[in-house]
């Protein structure tokens, strides 16, 4: 027998996979369990399965199915679509002849071709890799985010009094002057008309050459914030960047100045 998932669909929050067999629609025990709600799916089918063991034993069958976590095979016990059928008609939870309803659309969905699979089949693998995809897709959206955080932050500062701007050395004095000032003659130069000029600003980033988002995950940490920092609240919270950010910014100047 060569079982094949054809689609994963979804029963009020459980996934069932459906499996094919020349022909017939199966879904295993323990997923039929599931979907109606037993607190222990396995047992639950069991008890049904031996108390109609006549009825039930001809539309089941144990079988390997679905590749393991570990590349192989596992062993599961299989009921066809009547064998569905028969234990909603025995099962005394709520769901049973909702479920019973949702198998059968499927199973003539698939009999006509008319099928659409909602999901990808369930496998550990496929689990895993759809759980890589959506981890990298969430960094790529926090990354733009932050990004975004960053320019609103850099819109403001241009209309902040210095006094409530952050303040570094024994010296006490307000960084954003120098920053701002800088910031503005390079912008002019570019011609940039970006809103606190964020386009201009974005540049001298870029060509700092620092990894923001490690440096905003270490500030996170060390400080015990819960919402990173923009990247000028970095700059004024470091000597060491903010030197880098002034001699980037007037370097970037002098090329500039060299192109008119």
């Amino acid at each position: 027998m060569n079982f094949e998932i054809v689609t994963t669909e979804n029963f009020n929050g459980v996934s069932c996979n459906f499996y094919s067999d020349e022909g017939q629609i199966f879904m295993t025990r323990n997923q039929i369990g599931n979907a109606l709600g037993y607190n222990d799916p396995n047992r639950a089918i069991k008890d049904i399965h031996m108390r109609h063991k006549e009825r039930l034993d001809k539309f089941s069958r144990m079988a390997q199915i679905a590749p393991t976590s570990k590349g192989g095979t596992q062993e599961a016990y299989l009921y066809s679509q009547r064998g569905v059928f028969e234990i909603c008609r025995w099962s005394q939870q709520p769901k049973a002849d909702a479920f019973m309803d949702w198998v059968w659309d499927i199973v003539e969905a698939y009999r006509s071709g008319t099928l659409q699979p909602t999901r990808k089949p369930l496998t550990p693998q496929n689990d895993f890799s759809t759980l890589c995809v959506q981890v990298n897709e969430i960094e790529r959206e926090l990354d733009n985010f932050y990004d975004r955080l960053n320019a609103l932050e850099e819109a403001m500062s241009h209309t902040r009094p210095a006094t409530t701007l952050a303040y570094i050395g024994m010296e006490q004095k307000p960084i954003i002057d120098p920053i701002r000032d800088n910031i503005e003659r390079l912008a002019v130069l570019y011609d940039d008309g970006s809103n606190g000029y964020n386009v201009t600003f974005r540049k001298v980033y870029l060509a700092m050459g620092v990894d923001w988002k490690n440096r905003r995950t270490r500030f996170r940490n060390k400080k015990g914030n819960k919402t990173p920092p923009s990247n000028i609240q970095l700059i004024e919270s470091d000597k060491k960047l903010l030197k880098l950010f002034i001699e980037k910014v007037e370097h970037l100047i002098a090329e500039a100045d060299g192109n008119r």
